[in-house]
This record gives C-alpha cells, structure tokens and sequence, in this order.
C-alpha cells in the first residue's frame, strides 16, 4: 500500500512506492501486506549497491 498523501507525486512514482511494497513482503507467507515507507527506498538502494559491487567484483576478479 502506499497512501497518496501528496497530490502533487506524479502517479507513476506512486505507483512504485506501492510496488516496492508489494515486493518487500514476496516471499513471507505470514504477510498479508506492506505499506510504504522512506526506509524500502533506502534498503533498495542499499541492497542495489551490494549487487553493483558484486558484479563490479566479479568482473575484476
């Protein structure tokens, strides 16, 4: 879920908010569902950052 609180975010950024919701509960079958908050950002980025460096790794051996 993400509560549209701010008429002016663009609808589509609204629509990832609650996209990075959903995707933050996959997976845990004791979750019904999740609710957007700044934090699901940061640990995307986060977690987007250790892929980056792995890759990054990877190639440089």
């Amino acid at each position: 879920m993400y509560a549209a609180t701010d008429p002016d975010i663009p609808v589509p950024i609204m629509i990832n908010h609650a996209d990075m919701a959903r995707k933050s509960i996959t997976g845990k079958a004791n979750r019904r569902f999740a609710c957007y908050n700044p934090e699901l950002m940061k640990e995307l980025i986060k977690g987007q950052r250790l892929v980056n460096m792995f890759k990054g790794a990877r190639e440089r051996g």
